[in-house]
């Protein structure tokens, strides 16, 4: 579940789903807003208490480091993307999954890393996992996605800034709605840094790009 602090708006206060938060900063000119996975974290941010919402560690057990890969198939000229989810439970990994991206949709490494997300928030929900989590993302287009652009991205309609048909879209709006049933943060983790859980994680992607029922 999510919580969104509309500090600036036509009623500002604390709003336990979007529609709601959205009646108070649609149309708004100067609205300031932003989701967050605790209440108490809302409050803060409702009072004016940035530098400490920011500044705030949450002790957090499960983290899913998540990736997606886009590969050329020199045997078949054409591109497959695959993605891959791991689950580690107080720095031991407990699972993981991975798969490709079915031949229906664009094989672009983008929705490697969306679907990788989804399948991720899929497992949570399967597990009935009601613990806050946090998904360890390499990809900064996924964290900015959904830890800065969606409120605004759904402000205008699901479009971008210029008013363009927004990429992805489906696959955005459906990880939109399971974030509402769960308790997510984001991170960024450098990919290709020495993190081992990154490296594994960048492997099962990858192959996953030619697993083909």
């Amino acid at each position: 579940m999510k919580f969104y602090a509309v500090r600036k708006g036509r009623n500002p206060g604390i709003f336990t789903t979007w529609k709601k938060a959205e009646q108070q900063v649609k149309g708004f000119k100067g609205a300031v807003f932003k989701s967050f996975p605790s209440e108490e974290l809302a409050e803060e941010f409702l009072q004016g208490e940035e530098k400490k919402v920011e500044a705030k560690k949450i002790k957090i057990t499960n983290i899913f480091y998540t990736d997606g890969s886009s590969l050329n198939n020199q045997n078949q000229k054409q591109r497959k993307a695959g993605w891959g989810t791991l689950w580690i439970q107080n720095g031991q990994m407990i699972g993981w999954k991975n798969g490709p991206i079915p031949n229906t949709m664009n094989q672009t490494n983008n929705i490697g890393e969306l679907e990788a997300i989804r399948q991720t928030l899929l497992w949570i929900s399967e597990e009935q996992c009601k613990e806050e989590i946090k998904i360890m993302s390499d990809s900064q287009y996924c964290i900015n996605m959904f830890e800065n652009w969606l409120p605004k991205i759904r402000q205008r309609g699901w479009k971008t800034s210029n008013g363009q048909k927004l990429k992805n879209k489906g696959l955005i709006q459906e990880i939109a709605e399971l974030l509402q049933t769960q308790k997510v943060v984001f991170e960024h983790v450098k990919a290709h840094n020495g993190n081992k859980w990154n490296e594994m994680v960048d492997k099962l992607a990858k192959e996953g790009a030619f697993m083909r029922e």
